[in-house]
């Protein structure tokens, strides 16, 4: 090789490989000297690569840095990267923090479903293992409040239905005496107390009046409500009533018993019972046709059936007795 073409040291070496080309003065400058690696240099580089002589007379950069040594690692802006050459070690790093990013992400994502899943099968165990006891205490409770409710109510209907029919201790009930617009009520029940043989006075009738009429439809008269001056002057009312009946059962009592003209029609004398009880000895009188009973009749406002003869009698406390009825 000939010492023209040398730009550094100008020694001619046998390793021909060992220098690098300067691209505008075509000298040669050995690697060593330019204190260059040739084991990372790049094609590029030594396809673009000026010496210091020839950097110094390029014009100068806007930022005047006038170092030999970014010269020599400066590449041309506007050159277009080769098609096939590797990439730079920023684009690897920058390729590769990307897809770590994409990997973290997808992992947290995972973590975070399964942390959710999880989560959720924790509070719905939870919510099984301490709400289901609570709920069940509370159907407990809800259900003692109930039947409590019940049997208060019920006690304090039968309390009430005892209090009503406690206020109707000195009456009676004169049912299906026809009506007349001048009748006197007070002269009836006289009369019918000497019909039957009791020793009714005048002054022992109270109040007398006819009830309000539920159904205004229905062509059957009012009752009569007797209010007498106590107890046993009903009570014996009563018994005379049912003996005078038993000793005429050809002619029980009557509306001609009473004075009344027209048609005859029976007069039946009764208790005064109140709404509950009265509710009670209708239904017990459907019961015992149904199931054959020979008596029923009313004491001191409670209801009272026999079956035969030689039976014993059944007390009828409320509507659910009858049910248990044979």
């Amino acid at each position: 090789m000939s010492n023209a073409n040398w730009g550094c040291c100008f020694s001619e070496k046998d390793n021909c490989d060992e220098f690098i080309v300067c691209i505008k003065c075509d000298k040669k400058y050995h690697y060593a000297c330019m204190m260059i690696d040739r084991k990372i240099i790049s094609s590029d580089l030594l396809a673009t690569w000026a010496c210091p002589e020839c950097v110094h007379q390029l014009p100068k950069p806007t930022n005047k840095e006038n170092t030999p040594v970014r010269n020599v690692t400066t590449v041309r802006g506007n050159k277009r990267v080769a098609i096939g050459s590797p990439h730079s070690d920023s684009e690897k790093v920058n390729i590769s923090m990307e897809d770590i990013r994409l990997v973290v992400e997808g992992v947290m994502e995972d973590k975070m479903n399964d942390l959710f899943k999880r989560f959720n099968e924790n509070l719905a165990g939870f919510f099984a293992k301490e709400i289901k006891p609570m709920r069940d205490e509370l159907l407990s409770i809800k259900e003692s409040l109930t039947f409590i409710n019940d049997q208060n109510c019920s006690a304090l209907a039968q309390r009430v239905n005892q209090i009503e029919q406690h206020s109707r201790q000195c009456n009676l009930e004169l049912q299906n005496v026809p009506e007349s617009r001048n009748e006197n009520l007070i002269t009836m029940i006289t009369k019918l107390g000497k019909v039957i043989g009791s020793s009714l006075k005048e002054n022992d009738i109270l109040n007398c009046t006819r009830t309000a009429k539920i159904n205004r439809e229905s062509r059957r008269p009012r009752s009569i409500i007797v209010h007498l001056a106590s107890p046993r002057i009903r009570d014996e009312m009563l018994a005379m009533t049912s003996k005078y009946n038993k000793a005429n059962s050809d002619n029980k009592l009557n509306t001609t018993h009473l004075g009344l003209t027209g048609h005859t029609t029976p007069v039946f004398v009764t208790e005064h019972l109140s709404p509950a009880n009265k509710a009670i000895h209708a239904a017990a009188r459907l019961k015992a046709r149904e199931r054959g009973y020979k008596y029923m009749w009313v004491r001191n406002g409670r209801v009272f059936m026999r079956k035969t003869d030689d039976s014993d009698y059944i007390l009828v406390k409320n509507l659910d007795s009858l049910k248990k009825l044979i």
